[in-house]
């Protein structure tokens, strides 16, 4: 005799993933502000890392997309070694110009803290249920 299936229905999307989705699309916009203003430092190879992770993060912005741990936790990483890179630079110096940047990876290191807490959320309230196996038929 088979048994219904009581497969508990799936919980709908909570609000912190609308929320992480928003924080992928503020972390862009700052990356693409970031980009155009750089204009030929791209073309060093130490602003190639964050290229890609630029590249992969629009993923996120896509409705439906569940976020990843790893691609916030190495976009943390990346926002914190070019604050340190950029925090050294002096108002006299021949790179003064520069000191906005500075700023912009601020910003991006708050928008990855914030996504990664996010994220991390998201982990922690998932259901974990799963469905009932069939029953054997006799």
């Amino acid at each position: 005799m088979n048994q219904p299936n009581t497969a508990q229905p799936v919980a709908p999307p909570l609000a912190s993933a609308e929320l992480a989705r928003y924080l992928a699309l503020a972390q862009q916009v700052k990356d693409t502000i970031t980009i155009v203003c750089m204009n030929l430092l791209l073309l060093v190879p130490i602003a190639w890392p964050g290229l890609v992770l630029y590249g992969l993060r629009w993923r996120l912005t896509r409705r439906g997309v569940r976020p990843g741990r790893w691609l916030w936790g190495l976009t943390l990483i990346h926002e914190l070694l070019c604050l340190w890179l950029f925090a050294g630079i002096r108002p006299g110096s021949d790179l003064g110009g520069m000191e906005p940047f500075g700023l912009s990876y601020v910003l991006g290191t708050l928008l990855s803290v914030a996504a990664l807490l996010t994220v991390l959320s998201l982990d922690a309230a998932a259901p974990t249920t799963h469905p009932a196996p069939p029953a054997d038929a006799d």
